[in-house]
C-alpha cells in the first residue's frame, strides 16, 4: 500500500477527497512519487495500490485490504534549523513491530546515503508515531517516510526547504531508492524470492571478497 500524503484521492471505489494540508507542494509531490514507485515495483513483480489522504474521514476500502507493507510518503516543511533532513517512523501501537522496524532500518541505512539527505531520527514526533492512517491498515507493518525538508517556497518565518531542489529535481531517484528498500525488505522477510541471477551475483561477490582477502594477506 502506498499512501500519497496529503494528496487528493480518487480510487476505483469512487471516493474523492480534497487535498489535505501538508507542506507547500507536498501533496502533488507525494502523488507523483507514489505513481513512480508503483511502476517500478510492478517491473519487479510487486503489486501495489495507491491511496491519498483521508484525515478525519472514513478510510478508503483499499486502505483496509491485506498488504505485506504500507508506506506513507511525506516531506517536511522547512521548520527545522538547518532546514534539511529525513527520517522514518512507525506507529507506536504497531502490532508487527519487528517487521516495521526492519523496514525502517533498511530505509534509514540506504536513503540518506543515496540522496545525501542526512538522517534525523530525533525529529520523530507525535504526528509521526500516532499518524492517523496507521490504524486503518490491516495485517501489514506501516511506516511513514519524511523524505526531507521539501517546501519549494518559504513558510514564514522559515525559509524554503534545503532539500527542495533535490527532492523535486530528482524525484525519480527517490522513487528508485524507496523501491529498492521495499524489495530488500520483502526479500529479507521471505515475501519475495531472491532471483537466481541475484543469488549468482552474491556468490560471485563472495568469491571476489575471498580472493581480495587472500591478496591482502599475501
Amino acid at each position: 500500500l502506498l499512501q500519497a500524503g496529503h494528496a487528493a484521492w480518487t480510487s476505483r471505489s469512487g471516493y474523492s477527497y480534497p487535498v489535505g494540508g501538508g507542506a507547500p507542494g507536498e501533496a502533488q509531490w507525494t502523488w507523483d512519487l507514489c505513481h513512480l514507485m508503483a511502476s517500478r515495483l510492478a517491473a519487479s513483480g510487486v503489486e501495489s495500490v495507491i491511496v491519498g489522504q483521508w484525515y478525519n474521514l472514513p478510510a478508503p476500502p483499499e486502505a483496509t485490504d491485506e498488504y505485506a507493507l504500507a508506506i506513507m510518503c511525506h516531506y517536511d516543511a522547512a521548520v527545522y534549523s538547518p532546514p534539511t533532513g529525513c527520517f522514518a517512523d512507525r506507529w507506536v501501537n504497531e502490532t508487527e513491530l519487528e517487521a516495521a522496524d526492519a523496514f525502517v532500518r533498511i530505509w534509514s541505512e540506504t536513503y540518506p546515503v543515496a540522496t545525501g539527505i542526512s538522517l534525523h531520527n530525533e525529529r520523530r514526533n507525535a504526528k509521526t508515531t500516532f499518524y492517523y492512517a496507521y490504524s486503518a491498515v490491516k495485517l501489514a507493518p506501516a511506516v511513514l517516510l519524511e523524505h526531507g525538508c521539501g517546501s519549494p517556497v518559504p513558510v514564514p518565518p522559515h525559509p524554503a526547504g534545503g532539500d527542495s531542489k533535490y527532492l523535486h529535481d530528482h524525484i525519480d531517484v527517490v522513487a528508485s531508492v524507496n523501491c529498492a528498500a521495499i524489495i530488500a525488505y520483502l526479500r529479507e522477510r521471505g515475501l519475495l524470492p531472491i532471483e537466481e541471477d541475484m543469488a549468482k551475483i552474491a556468490e560471485l561477490q563472495g568469491q571476489i571478497d575471498q580472493l581480495n582477502g587472500v591478496n591482502t594477506e599475501l
